[in-house]
């Protein structure tokens, strides 16, 4: 936040470094010319941060959202569509292993972004192709506007693209009794 009062900075790429923070401190009239931002892992929500619980996710998310809604482009669209490689971390409670030799899925531990026309939601993935269900962040588009058909073809293209079957009904990982019955059954 000591650079928010540069008024014409365009870049901050502070990976590398071991500068902390966290991303929800970014206040709406802060950083008003940003194009691009990355913050290093050591950073509450930035690039490869881990969480410490499925809970404070929806927080970061919105925070994103917020920044986002503000200054639609200031992450590259690789590291946006893969949530800055943010997962859960190995420490948390909320984790939990699995046989990685069987032909179920890994638990979904990494995060996503999913944009569909002019709507962005995330939800949780195995980084592979199995995701659970979309939170969206943004209304869907009304049927009679311009990017409701954007909006439909992007949102077929998803369906077919990644396997939301297996962590169907799911909005966040599946706690481990969960998942074990899903590999079960």
């Amino acid at each position: 936040m000591y650079l928010a009062d540069f008024p014409r900075l365009e870049e901050l790429d502070l990976r590398g470094t071991k500068v902390t923070g966290d991303i929800r401190n970014i206040g709406r009239d802060a950083f008003t010319t940003l194009q691009s931002l990355y913050l290093p892992a050591t950073a509450r929500g930035g690039v490869g941060h881990k969480f410490q619980s499925i809970s404070e996710v929806p927080s970061f998310i919105q925070a994103v959202h917020i920044l986002l809604q503000r200054t639609p482009t200031p992450f590259g669209k690789g590291w946006l569509q893969r949530a800055f490689y943010w997962k859960l971390s190995t420490n948390s409670p909320d984790w939990y292993g699995w046989d990685d030799g069987s032909d179920n899925p890994p638990p979904p531990f990494f995060l996503q972004f999913i944009q569909a026309g002019p709507r962005l939601g995330w939800s949780w993935c195995d980084f592979d192709v199995h995701s659970c269900e979309i939170n969206w962040l943004d209304a869907e588009p009304s049927c009679e506007s311009n990017d409701y058909a954007t909006y439909f073809e992007d949102l077929q293209l998803l369906e077919r693209r990644r396997d939301f079957n297996f962590y169907s009904g799911f909005y966040v990982p599946p706690t481990e009794d969960q998942y074990r019955r899903l590999c079960e059954g």
